[in-house]
C-alpha cells in the first residue's frame, strides 16, 4: 500500500529539486509536477519562465518584467559561482572541480610560500553586500616575480567575481521582497483594471498566483548562492592576507664600530724627532695647597736710587 507524501514534505522535495535547475526548467518542473506549486490548471507564462508575461497595463507589466529578469538572473547564478571557482582553479593549475575550501587551501599555501620568501600580501575587500565590490592586493617587502604577480592577479579576480555575485544575490533578494509585498495590492486591482475582458482577468490572476508561489523559491535560491559566494570570497581574503606589518620595516642599523685601544708605550722605543718627552707618571708638579698665598717681595731700601 503506497503512502502519499504530506504537503509539507512534498513542498520540501519540490524546493530541493527547483534549486538545482535552470529558471526555465524550474518553471516547467513546478508546473508539470502535480501539487508541487501550480496545481492542475495548466502552465502560466510566469510558471514556464520562458518569457516575460505582458498585460498591456504599465503597473502590472513592470511587476512581471522585474520578476522575469530575476528568473533569468537566478537561473544562471549557481553556474556563475561554480565558473568563478573553475577559473581560479585553472589559473592556479589545480582541479577545475575544486571546492571553495580546497581552493582556499591552495591559495593559503602559495601565499605562505611568498611570505617565507620575504613578500607579504595585504588584501582589502570593499563593498561586499552592497554597492560595487572592489579588491586591492598590495605586496609588501620583496618584489614579486612573474609567477607571484600572476598568482596575485588570479586571486584578486577570483575574490572580485565572488563578491560581485554575492552583491547580485543581495540585490535580487531586496527586489523579491518588494515584489512579494506588491503582489496583494495588484491582486486587488485585477477586477477593476481588467473588467472588460473576463479571459484576461483570469489569466492575470493565474500568473499573479504563480508569481506569489514562485517568489519564495527564488528567494531561497538567491540566499543559497549569496551564502556560497560570500563564503568563497571571505576565505580567499583571509588566507591570502599575510602582511602582518613586518615586511615594510627598515632593516636594523649596523652596530657601531668597536673602539681600538691604544697599545701601552714601549719604554725601550726611541723617541722620534720632534716628539716632546712625556714626563713620567707621578712627576707632574703639584698645585699649591689651598689657602697658601705666595709672599710678596720685600720693599726696596729707602736710599735706593735707580
Amino acid at each position: 500500500m503506497s503512502v502519499k507524501p504530506t504537503s509539507s514534505r512534498f513542498s520540501s522535495i519540490c524546493l530541493s529539486l527547483s534549486l538545482a535547475v535552470s529558471p526555465v526548467a524550474l518553471g516547467a518542473l513546478l508546473v508539470t509536477t502535480p501539487g508541487c506549486l501550480f496545481g492542475s490548471g495548466g502552465p502560466s507564462t510566469v510558471g514556464q519562465g520562458k518569457e516575460q508575461y505582458r498585460t498591456g497595463e504599465p503597473s502590472f507589466d513592470e511587476y512581471f518584467g522585474a520578476l522575469y529578469e530575476l528568473q533569468v538572473e537566478l537561473g544562471r547564478a549557481p553556474e556563475d559561482e561554480k565558473e568563478a571557482r573553475r577559473n581560479l582553479s585553472k589559473d592556479l593549475k589545480g582541479d577545475p572541480d575544486a571546492s571553495a575550501t580546497m581552493l582556499a587551501k591552495r591559495v593559503e599555501k602559495r601565499a605562505a610560500e611568498l611570505a617565507e620568501a620575504g613578500t607579504g600580501l595585504k588584501v582589502e575587500l570593499r563593498g561586499l553586500g552592497e554597492g560595487t565590490a572592489a579588491v586591492e592586493i598590495t605586496p609588501a617587502g620583496n618584489d614579486l616575480d612573474s609567477e607571484g604577480t600572476a598568482f596575485v592577479a588570479a586571486v584578486k579576480k577570483g575574490i572580485l567575481t565572488q563578491a560581485t555575485i554575492h552583491n547580485r544575490m543581495r540585490k535580487a533578494q531586496l527586489v523579491l521582497e518588494r515584489l512579494q509585498a506588491l503582489t496583494p495590492a495588484l491582486e486587488q486591482q485585477v477586477d477593476s483594471v481588467f473588467r472588460k475582458s473576463v479571459a484576461q482577468k483570469g489569466e492575470v490572476k493565474k500568473n499573479l498566483a504563480d508569481a506569489k508561489k514562485l517568489i519564495p523559491i527564488m528567494s531561497a535560491r538567491a540566499q543559497e548562492v549569496a551564502e556560497s559566494s560570500h563564503g568563497a570570497a571571505k576565505k580567499l581574503v583571509d588566507v591570502c592576507n599575510t602582511d602582518d606589518g613586518s615586511f615594510n620595516k627598515p632593516p636594523p642599523p649596523p652596530p657601531p664600530p668597536e673602539e681600538e685601544e691604544e697599545p701601552p708605550p714601549d719604554p725601550k722605543a726611541k723617541p722620534k724627532a720632534g716628539d716632546k718627552p712625556k714626563p713620567p707618571p707621578g712627576d707632574k708638579p703639584k698645585p699649591p695647597p689651598p689657602g697658601d698665598k705666595p709672599k710678596p717681595p720685600p720693599p726696596p731700601p729707602g736710599d735706593f736710587e735707580p
